[in-house]
């Protein structure tokens, strides 16, 4: 590690968490890391380098505070694999200013959640990957929502808001479930995720929400 840039990190874990305090990723870090199928990327990382996840095996990426995404950095998640578990199907990425050529291709099940109008949602649409806006607590009243990941005292919290807001409560996904609220910190892969993105095309409108949008 430079400073708040992650330049190596050695290890061969499936699951990773990396430390809080970095702000940036280097080029080729987990490059043709297949075995690798989670990562928790802390608040504060803005900057993903080029090559950064190339070949890699994750399903689904949180990079809520990233702002500029490298060139191939994503590029052939999964290729092998024809399970919605085994393929990368989602990638949240709200507020993302800059995002290098050819950084999702070959992701053919991909999703990207952002906010309507946003650089990924451009991104998205010049692309042809599939898009979903997010939203916040006030799009809730009168909506069936699912939680995803979520335990204790974050349960809690979001059971609060969704309560306040006129939110209802369902155990899972249906054709009338208009919100999966999910922790990028466990709920990206949790079975429930998993099975929301399959059925995907049976719900109406199925909308991806961080939980830490709400409390």
């Amino acid at each position: 590690m430079s400073g708040t840039v992650l330049q190596r990190y050695i290890g061969n874990e499936e699951d990773v968490v990396l430390p809080e305090g970095i702000t940036e990723l280097a080029d080729n870090i987990f490059s043709g890391r297949g075995d690798l199928r989670s990562i928790v990327i802390p608040e504060g990382v803005t900057s993903i380098g080029e090559y950064a996840f190339y070949n890699a095996g994750l399903s689904n990426l949180d990079l809520a505070s990233a702002k500029t995404i490298g060139i191939m950095a994503f590029a052939a998640q999964n290729m092998n694999s024809t399970d919605v578990v085994g393929a990368c199907t989602s990638v949240n990425m709200p507020v993302v200013e800059e995002i290098g050529d050819y950084a999702f291709m070959d992701c053919p099940k991909l999703t990207i959640y952002t906010t309507a109008g946003s650089e990924a949602a451009m991104y998205a649409q010049r692309s042809g990957i599939p898009v979903q806006p997010v939203a916040g607590a006030e799009q809730l009243k009168d909506k069936c929502v699912v939680l995803s990941g979520l335990r204790g005292h974050q349960r809690e919290q979001v059971m609060e808001v969704l309560e306040a807001v006129g939110g209802i409560f369902r155990e899972e996904v249906s054709g009338t479930t208009a919100y999966l609220i999910y922790d990028p910190a466990d709920g990206m892969e949790t079975k429930k995720f998993a099975e929301a993105l399959e059925n995907q095309k049976e719900a109406t409108g199925l909308l991806l929400m961080d939980y830490r949008t709400l409390i």
